[in-house]
């Protein structure tokens, strides 16, 4: 199920706090997340450490860096010791090299890949707000439940239930995100035996 749901979004765990309580962001217009619009904020750097945790066991852990250097995508990864690099700019458009270049990183699916425009498609992002989504057989309750700041950077903590129509197995996964950033600031997700999370450390655009 991890899989399953790994691909169709990412999430994460943030700290509370009171900001973001109302629609909007205080100017008359809505907040939105769009994920992998790279297009609309140009070059810049996401820097990520995660791990995974099997049976209490950590099984992988290290970090990763994503380029965006307008077209081109380099993603630098290095889990448990060892490095690998992989650059794609075969197309002009941004998005089809980040899908390239994650596809031929280590995990690159189940850390920074899914269909997370599908879930967030023109939801109004403020606290207290919730939504569902289902799709494969896998339904998704989410609410965002407070704002936490990563690298930087402020985002509203959303926090989903995730339930196999199948089998009835349950997941919880939370994601943290700034409008104004294309990748999450934080993803966690947890079921029993299995821990996983990432967490942004540095972005600069």
């Amino acid at each position: 199920m991890v899989v399953v749901i790994a691909m169709m979004l990412p999430l994460s765990a943030c700290d509370d706090d009171d900001n973001g309580t109302e629609p909007g962001n205080g100017n008359g217009e809505t907040e939105k997340w769009e994920p992998y619009d790279f297009e609309d904020h140009g070059s810049a750097t996401y820097e990520y450490d995660f791990q995974i945790e099997e049976e209490g066991e950590v099984q992988y852990a290290g970090s990763s860096s994503i380029e965006i250097d307008d077209p081109a995508v380099t993603v630098t990864s290095v889990m448990n010791g060892e490095e690998s690099v992989y650059t794609a700019e075969s197309s002009d458009n941004i998005e089809d090299n980040f899908s390239n270049a994650m596809q031929n990183s280590p995990f690159g699916a189940i850390l920074y890949g899914g269909d997370w425009s599908t879930p967030f498609f023109e939801q109004e992002l403020y606290v207290g707000a919730s939504w569902s989504y289902s799709a494969g057989g896998v339904s998704l309750d989410a609410e965002i439940t407070g704002m936490a700041t990563f690298a930087g950077q402020e985002g509203y903590m959303v926090e989903y239930i995730g339930e196999d129509q199948n089998n009835g197995e349950t997941q919880t996964y939370d994601i943290c995100v700034n409008p104004d950033i294309p990748l999450p600031l934080m993803v966690e997700v947890a079921e029993e035996g299995f821990h996983f999370y990432l967490e942004m450390t540095n972005y600069q655009n």
